[in-house]
């Protein structure tokens, strides 16, 4: 009975009383990018060290490719992606790219090719 009135209490709270701002214009995006691809990079790292301690030595092989991909990714994101999104947020480039689809863009440049 007590659950039953906290948990209408606690939806009224949270329709009618708290506003709801969950939009960070992407702001956030850069860092949980960042935090996902070490979390994932520590992982592999760690089930690589068990594989070697249970002296899996048919496994390993098989996983060095997949860190050394991952390793690759995360340095194609960190040089690529995180200079273009340092001084763009998202919803700058959005905004950015609906004025230039309203617009017929130039495509002469190709015709050299």
């Amino acid at each position: 009975m007590c659950f039953l009135f906290m948990m209408s209490m606690h939806k009224h709270q949270f329709i009618f009383i708290y506003p709801a701002h969950f939009d960070s214009g992407g702001k956030l995006w850069a860092n949980f990018i960042q935090i996902i691809l070490s979390c994932m990079l520590i992982a592999q790292i760690t089930i690589l060290g068990l594989l070697g301690l249970k002296k899996a030595g048919k496994q390993i092989p098989i996983f060095i490719p997949l860190l050394v991909i991952s390793i690759l990714f995360s340095m194609y994101i960190r040089q690529m992606h995180f200079r273009v999104a340092q001084y763009l947020p998202t919803h700058e480039a959005l905004t950015e790219e609906d004025s230039l689809r309203d617009k017929e863009f130039d495509f002469n440049f190709l015709r050299g090719a």
